[in-house]
């Protein structure tokens, strides 16, 4: 069966969201009913025209896509009481549960820091060992030229190290922070998504 304009623009219609005002409503079909009209007057056949404009699913997506919003699952009030009865009474399952998910999260994210730390911990070693080292080598010159100039020259391969260390560190951690980034917006979603439907 053939689909006219009309028809087309009926069934855009009643696809639109029950919430969106109807302003927006009357402003996207008149401006679908002139697209369909222009393609008509360049030569285009009204069902070609129908066509070029696109799937009316993607059409009222692509405009109206706020509205398929996901809004959080009413509790009836009346269960409340009985719900919270529950929570308290099962308190000893869900609270550990709860507890082993909050340190499963917590390992997580010691484990993507890891790499970091190390280096941080490297680079911090180094050039506190590199100075102190070489600071004391004057006093090490006591004990003989070629006791003082070694710590010396020690201190100076430890101030190097972690310098490289300390680049090193800032390098990977622009890496780490996105996968953190990542890795947060997952824990999220598993979070906090079954707690929604769509409307």
């Amino acid at each position: 069966m053939k689909k006219n304009k009309q028809m087309f623009l009926v069934e855009l219609e009643r696809k639109i969201p029950k919430g969106a005002p109807i302003e927006e409503k009357d402003t996207f079909l008149a401006y679908c009913n002139e697209m369909i009209q222009d393609l008509i007057e360049d030569g285009y056949s009204e069902e070609e025209a129908i066509f070029k404009l696109g799937n009316p699913d993607s059409l009222i997506y692509d405009n109206f896509e706020s509205w398929f919003v996901v809004k959080e699952q009413q509790v009836p009030r009346k269960t409340m009481p009985f719900l919270i009865i529950i929570a308290i009474l099962g308190f000893p399952l869900w609270g550990s549960l709860l507890l082993a998910a909050i340190l499963v999260i917590l390992s997580g994210y010691i484990v993507l820091w890891c790499g970091p730390f190390i280096t941080g911990s490297f680079a911090f070693a180094g050039v506190i060992g590199g100075v102190v080292a070489s600071v004391t080598s004057l006093i090490a010159l006591q004990d003989g030229a070629f006791i003082g100039i070694t710590q010396f020259g020690v201190g100076i391969t430890l101030f190097g190290l972690g310098l490289i260390f300390t680049i090193v560190t800032y390098k990977i951690s622009s890496i780490f922070l996105r996968g953190t980034s990542i890795f947060t917006k997952r824990i999220i979603k598993i979070l906090f998504g079954w707690r929604y439907k769509f409307v």
